[in-house]
């Protein structure tokens, strides 16, 4: 986190490291932003946000900084640690960027010019506790907060309005997806294993 680099590396197999790239700042938080954030540059690029959690950036690949999305001031969200970064793959004219801040317990979602489009940090059941993975649904545009201490996943709309409550082990409740037909990729998973396929047979 120190030496700032980037490195890329191999999980297939035996874990090697492919390359690695010098960066200017110490960058401890990444997701892929495929080429949508900055439009034009014609390389694969990354949301990037500081081991101290002060700004959120938009870099390449190779490590150059395209434009930074996102920084302290006013009355934007404070930032803590750890951070969970993504971009959306449905694009969509409003939200470029998820941002989840397990320290303080919010996701925020922010545009292409790094304003604040909505923040969730709901009070009562559905508040959060522990939230450590955020993913959207393709097509739907929908939003899957995962809350590790809470043992639940929860649905969201675009727009960050929570939808049919909690999602947790005893079933998935998706029935805002059934008019979609794109299959759902996620990095987030319940403690049940049952998520992804849930979400392939619901979706489809």
């Amino acid at each position: 986190m120190n030496k700032k680099v980037l490195l890329f590396m191999s999980l297939l197999g035996t874990v090697r490291i492919l390359s690695s790239v010098r960066l200017k700042r110490p960058y401890c938080f990444l997701a892929s932003a495929g080429e949508g954030l900055t439009p034009g540059q014609g390389q694969v690029q990354l949301l990037a946000a500081t081991s101290q959690c002060d700004v959120i950036d938009v870099i390449t690949e190779s490590g150059v900084l395209l434009r930074r999305l996102y920084t302290h001031k006013g009355e934007r969200v404070s930032l803590s640690r750890p951070l969970y970064l993504h971009v959306p793959t449905t694009r969509d004219p409003d939200v470029a960027a998820l941002v989840v801040d397990s320290g303080r317990r919010v996701l925020f979602a922010l545009n292409a010019e790094g304003q604040t489009i909505f923040t969730f940090k709901p009070k009562g059941e559905a508040a959060l506790e522990c939230p450590l993975g955020v993913a959207s649904v393709p097509g739907a545009g929908l939003i899957l907060l995962a809350d590790r201490d809470k043992n639940r996943v929860q649905l969201l709309s675009r727009r960050g309005s929570l939808l049919k409550g909690p999602v947790d082990r005893e079933g998935l409740h998706l029935q805002a997806l059934r008019p979609q037909r794109q299959r759902a990729r996620t990095s987030c998973s319940d403690p049940s294993g049952r998520l992804g396929e849930d979400l392939q047979d619901t979706i489809n």
